[in-house]
């Protein structure tokens, strides 16, 4: 009875490490220098071209020109890919560039404001870290002025 459990265990350890290692990731690695090699582990370094390869355990096709084919569909699908990302990117790229345009705008009209505030007004009252408030000396506010109209000559065109 345990040699027919010792069989039934060893039977099913080795057809899990089968079909483990034919669900296995392979990857072709191409280095700066166009050698190519073959591993199961992504590399980790820099410079390196690296493509994921499908593997299959079925059996291999007798006609190469199937293979040729589907290998140019694959090539076709990465294209199509490459575009897809492509477009994706560009859009991220506008929605960002729209985004720093609105908050740089912002900007601009907060600073006009401060340095309008700081024109009108006689006395300017700075709250202090304690929670009080204290007048802005004379020379403070123009060197604060200074500043910001430096900054809106700099940042709002």
């Amino acid at each position: 009875m345990f040699k027919t459990f010792l069989i039934y265990a060893s039977t099913a350890f080795i057809s899990l490490v089968f079909i483990a290692s034919a669900n296995a990731a392979m990857y072709r690695v191409t280095d700066d220098k166009g050698n190519v090699s073959y591993t199961d582990k992504r590399p980790k370094e820099e410079g390196q071209d690296v493509q994921r390869m499908t593997t299959s355990s079925g059996p291999r096709p007798d006609n190469d020109d199937s293979a040729t084919s589907n290998t140019d569909a694959n090539k076709d699908k990465d294209k199509d890919n490459t575009k897809t990302d492509a477009n994706a990117n560009a859009a991220k790229d506008k929605t960002a560039a729209a985004a720093a345009q609105k908050d740089n705008k912002e900007n601009c009209e907060k600073l006009r404001a401060n340095l309008a505030t700081l024109q009108s007004s006689g006395r300017i009252r700075v709250a202090k870290d304690n929670g009080e408030t204290e007048v802005m000396p004379d020379e403070e506010k123009e060197k604060t002025m200074q500043e910001t109209q430096d900054r809106i000559a700099k940042e709002c065109k």
